[in-house]
């Protein structure tokens, strides 16, 4: 078997193995797309080179496979169902994931609530954004996006007037780096200081964000 049909027959099994178990219950119909020599700023998933790969979206799920020069399967992440810019933030990893265009911008590690009901569900927007000023308190790090949670979905007070106005929960960095990763806030979105003046500056006000 020569080089070119070893390449094809890894490629197909590759794609059929990551069917079978990253899309496993999702309902049927997909799309596969072909990447070639992608750079390392373009999307999906600034910051990482690929020479040839698939991008399969199958579903709520959508997998990013490398095939050359080593077979590899890159990232696994939600659909955002948009062509637009989101934020979705997945409680039970810990881990955000910033959408440009529609595209998969990066993964990043965060905290969210101690307790499941302390960070709300559902689909939000950034309702405002602070940087350095002194309303922001140690703990809140060096930035502030707060969420617009309506009332019906604040699970910790009934018609706590800052949660719609996005004075009450957000996504900010923080001075318990430790905590990222973990189930250690109140309720808000806790990312790295370094991190988070990264996601400030790309993003606006009116990004959606999906919580769940």
């Amino acid at each position: 078997m020569n080089k070119m049909k070893k390449i094809n027959l890894l490629s197909v099994i590759t794609l059929c193995l990551t069917v079978v178990l990253v899309f496993d219950g999702c309902s049927t119909g997909g799309t596969v797309e072909r990447i070639n020599n992608k750079p390392v700023q373009a999307l999906p998933l600034a910051g990482m080179r690929v020479n040839e790969g698939i991008k399969m979206v199958w579903g709520d799920k959508v997998a990013l496979v490398g095939l050359s020069p080593k077979l590899k399967v890159l990232a696994v992440y939600p659909n955002p169902r948009t062509g637009g810019d989101k934020i979705i933030i997945d409680k039970d990893k810990n881990l955000l994931y910033l959408y440009k265009q529609g595209e998969l911008y990066k993964i990043y590690p965060v905290a969210t609530g101690k307790k499941d009901q302390y960070t709300p569900e559902g689909n939000f927007k950034i309702a405002n954004k602070i940087e350095n000023d002194s309303s922001l308190k140690p703990q809140l790090g060096v930035r502030w996006m707060g969420l617009s949670v309506p009332w019906d979905e604040d699970r910790r007070a009934h018609h706590d007037e800052r949660a719609p106005l996005g004075h009450k929960y957000g996504i900010h960095g923080t001075d318990e780096p430790d905590s990222i990763g973990k189930h250690a806030s109140g309720g808000c979105i806790r990312v790295s200081n370094k991190q988070v003046v990264e996601i400030f500056d790309l993003v606006e006000e009116g990004t959606p964000v999906e919580i769940r």
